[in-house]
C-alpha cells in the first residue's frame, strides 16, 4: 500500500483548504488492504481516491517530490497538498 505521500504533514491533521477537502490519494495490490486505507482515508477527513494497483504508486511518488520541490524552492509552509478538481463525482463546496 501507498497512501498519505502526497500530503506534507502539517495538512495531514487540517485535510481542508478553504472549504475545500483535500484528496488522499492511494495504490495498492490488496483489493481489501485498499477499502481499509480508504476508510482510514476518509475519517481523516480526506477525499479517498483509489489511483490503482502499486504501479500507480511511482506516480504517487512523483507528486510527492513535486509538492516538496514547491515548497522548498518557493518558501512555502510546508502545509500544502492535492486536489483533483473538475468532474470528479463529488460535489463542489456551497457557498
Amino acid at each position: 500500500m501507498k497512501a498519505f505521500n502526497t500530503v506534507l504533514g502539517d495538512r495531514l491533521t487540517i485535510p481542508v483548504v478553504s472549504g475545500v477537502r483535500l484528496d488522499g490519494f492511494y495504490a495498492g495490490a490488496d483489493p481489501g488492504a485498499r477499502a481499509v486505507v480508504a476508510e482510514l482515508v476518509t475519517a481523516m477527513g480526506f477525499r479517498p481516491l483509489d489511483v490503482g494497483g502499486l504501479r500507480a504508486a511511482r506516480s504517487l511518488e512523483h507528486l510527492a517530490y513535486l509538492n516538496i520541490s514547491l515548497n522548498a524552492r518557493n518558501g512555502w509552509s510546508r502545509s500544502s497538498g492535492w486536489k483533483l478538481l473538475g468532474d470528479t463525482g463529488e460535489e463542489p463546496p456551497s457557498g
